[in-house]
């Protein structure tokens, strides 16, 4: 394990804050792992096997490694990087899709690395009320720490714009409620022979294209709709 590591920064209390990476490569497959490699990645999504595979078909290493970033030394995993790539992807997941997704399901091992990653001050978690009946939802987030650490190390792909620090509950449940369907979605994808190279969220398309709407002085009502119409074509 690593030694000197200054956790007093309190992640928790971070605004959201995307980033987009530009020229990084992607990440490379490791070596251990406990989930069979692909044996036809033809007729077999890498999705259908969990995000714990790599590039290559093959499972991500949970061996770590240190590495050293300002006046710290962090230690991490391939397998812990991708998750925190995934969780800056969504801005927000619940844990049990990361249990899931990389782990298939399985609890220590996903445990062990969350509570690694958070140690380091890497990953924030929080316990959020949803619903009528309050139900209680544990999500994650990337700290910003996190998110340069990450960026730095070249993890995040070309385009691909990554969060860091809570948002508001409402928000952070919807966040947290779309992996699931993105799971499936690349199922189909990867199943016919493509290949998921960047996630934009929903409210980056409404970012956009309201930055697009008030681009030009004063529209007429008309005019304004036409141009939504316009837009809702893109």
């Amino acid at each position: 394990m690593s030694r000197g590591l200054d956790y007093s920064e309190r992640d928790e209390r971070e605004q959201q804050e995307p980033d987009t990476a530009s020229g990084h490569a992607p990440i490379t497959a490791g070596r251990a792992g406990e989930t069979p490699p692909i044996q036809d990645k033809q007729r077999r999504s890498r999705a259908e096997y969990g995000r714990n595979l790599g590039l290559n078909g093959r499972p991500r290493s949970r061996e770590r490694s240190d590495i050293r970033y300002g006046r710290h030394v962090y230690n991490w995993s391939e397998l812990e990087r991708a998750v925190m790539v995934e969780i800056g992807r969504f801005r927000t997941m619940d844990q049990e899709d990361i249990r899931r997704a990389f782990y298939g399901g399985v609890e220590r091992p996903f445990r062990e690395d969350l509570r690694h990653l958070a140690e380091q001050g890497l990953i924030a978690k929080r316990s959020i009320p949803v619903g009528k009946n309050r139900d209680i939802r544990r999500v994650l987030v990337l700290s910003k720490r996190g998110k340069k650490l990450l960026i730095r190390q070249g993890d995040v792909e070309r385009g691909q714009a990554i969060y860091a620090g809570f948002v508001k509950p409402a928000e952070a449940s919807h966040d947290a409620s779309i992996y699931r369907m993105y799971q499936a979605e690349a199922r189909e994808i990867e199943g016919r022979g493509g290949a998921i190279r960047r996630v934009v969220l929903d409210f980056e398309f409404k970012k956009k294209i309201y930055a697009e709407l008030n681009k030009a002085g004063d529209y007429g009502e008309l005019s304004y709709a036409r141009r939504q119409e316009e837009l809702a074509q893109l």
